[in-house]
């Protein structure tokens, strides 16, 4: 080989090295601008989607969470029923106690609150008598409260709950033979760690599938009838999302195939070159 013939391969050499290098660059630059159409394109997908879906998923959300609320549980799922050991406590120091234990569900519509007040003795006031009313906080409790107020041990109030609210009575007379201390409670407590569990049966668990699905299926038809976005043009938003991605997208295989074509004849003329 002359050198004018190895000059020219090496002038050839340089510019095939120079193209397949832009070449590689330009595959990269592109392969991250596909990623990011494809990102893009699934972004819309997904808004587009969850748009169209809007009113079925609000609806199923809003019944189950209704159901759940009100203890009905899942559909299409036999769910766990749990009833917890409940202890109630209605106290008056006067002698009336009723007092009993029971196994019983959560019930949304129980409106109970426990209450505790204490009655101090009447002391001489001036021309009459007062008294102090305290109501104490009762929202966390232990059966021990129940025990010491059973034994009216009101030491256990005092020295262990807290005070909420205090208030002064007045009176003018008062029968001394029953001027001591007293104590109204009306009182629940619910074991947590002493539960009663079981299975709904499937007569319960078939009516609730049934009515949680009807009210599903009523409530997101008549939220789609009332909106505008309807499935056309959920379809139709699909197809531009798509046409938008293949229009700003272009195939990397021509550019590969181009780039393999260049570093085959970079390396055929390294081989003639070493000759």
């Amino acid at each position: 080989m002359n050198g004018k013939t190895r000059k020219k391969k090496k002038i050839e050499l340089k510019e095939l090295e120079k193209k397949a290098n832009n070449l590689q660059k330009k595959i990269s630059a592109q392969r991250k601008e596909n990623i990011k159409q494809l990102n893009k394109r699934n972004f819309k997908l997904v808004k587009h989607t969850a748009k169209f879906t809007l009113p079925l998923v609000l609806t199923t959300s809003a019944t189950v969470g209704v159901f759940r609320l009100f203890g009905l549980g899942f559909p299409c799922y036999v769910d766990d029923i749990k009833m917890y050991k409940t202890y109630n406590l209605d106290y008056q120091s006067n002698g009336y106690v009723q007092m009993d234990e029971e196994y019983s569900r959560y019930n949304f519509f129980d409106d109970h609150v426990n209450s505790l007040i204490v009655y101090m003795p009447w002391k001489k006031y001036e021309d009459g008598y007062k008294r102090l009313k305290q109501t104490y906080k009762v929202d966390k409790i232990s059966l021990d409260l129940y025990n010491e107020i059973l034994n009216k041990n009101y030491d256990y109030i005092f020295n262990n709950l807290i005070l909420n609210s205090e208030e002064e009575q007045f009176i003018n007379v008062i029968d001394e033979s029953k001027n001591d201390t007293i104590v109204r409670a009306d009182l629940r407590l619910e074991d947590k760690e002493d539960v009663l569990k079981y299975n709904e049966t499937d007569l319960r668990n078939t009516i609730v599938t049934i009515s949680e699905i009807l009210i599903i299926l009523i409530g997101g038809a008549v939220v789609e009838y009332n909106r505008t976005y309807d499935y056309m043009d959920y379809i139709d938003s699909v197809k531009q999302a798509n046409k938008e991605y293949k229009n700003n997208v272009a195939p990397l295989k021509p550019m590969k195939h181009d780039l393999k074509e260049t570093n085959e004849k970079i390396k055929i003329l390294s081989k003639s070159d070493k000759r």
